[in-house]
């Protein structure tokens, strides 16, 4: 018998607003992008980029910000994880051009993070690419007893691995998961995408916000989760 234990996911599906998403919100996106020569991130910290991070009221797009949050739902319900209240929180725009990358990083504070691919040309881009929590994995493949059949990207030894994805595509994972973004060359088509964090909250979380009359940042829409059921 074979048992999984703690075993990281991604989640992914393609969000049906996306035609729309894209249109709303890729002509100010370009136009910040330009207006700060490709970048606002020197001094902030390793990666060369331009990002809605510092401006989170930019990136409260309801509409999207629905969609996500209904497929968190189905998320929840493919992992049988029942919280009794979450939200999409924290939501921001990025734009890569060309030879522009992010530096390995995660997400602390949240239960789950997530990538929405607004613009994105496979043929081009690199997505997002996932570090092994497995620290040693890479040195087991010199090893004398190695097995190139276990050589895959969804394999338990391999350093990394790229999830195959199209425009339109939003990808869920653990928070903690390391990951970054690669460079890419020979083209003027920015990359872009939304990235966004996943808060659960208890039973007693609720009641204690409610009762203080504070909701968390942000929190619009939320879902009621699976407390009631």
């Amino acid at each position: 018998m074979i048992t999984n234990i703690f075993s990281p996911f991604l989640f992914q599906k393609q969000l049906q607003g996306h035609s729309d998403y894209k249109n709303n919100l890729l002509p100010t996106i370009f136009e910040e992008y330009f207006k700060k020569n490709g970048s606002n991130t020197e001094g902030e910290w390793g990666c060369d980029c331009f990002t809605t991070f510092f401006d989170r009221d930019f990136a409260t797009y309801e509409p999207l910000k629905l969609e996500i949050q209904q497929l968190v739902r189905k998320m929840f319900e493919e992992l049988n994880i029942k919280p009794f209240a979450y939200a999409v929180e924290q939501m921001w725009f990025n734009a890569y051009g060309a030879k522009q990358s992010q530096e390995v990083h995660c997400h602390t504070g949240p239960s789950f993070s997530g990538i929405y691919y607004l613009q994105f040309d496979p043929e081009v881009h690199k997505a997002t690419t996932f570090m092994n929590p497995i620290r040693w994995g890479e040195s087991k493949r010199h090893n004398r007893f190695w097995s190139p059949e276990l050589w895959n990207s969804n394999s338990l030894y391999h350093h990394y691995h790229e999830p195959q994805v199209t425009e339109g595509d939003m990808i869920v994972f653990p928070s903690e998961m390391d990951h970054y973004v690669q460079p890419f060359f020979n083209s003027s088509t920015l990359r872009v995408t939304c990235s966004f964090n996943i808060f659960v909250y208890s039973e007693s979380e609720v009641t204690m916000l409610s009762e203080m009359k504070k909701a968390p940042p942000t929190m619009k829409p939320i879902s009621k989760g699976f407390g009631s059921e």
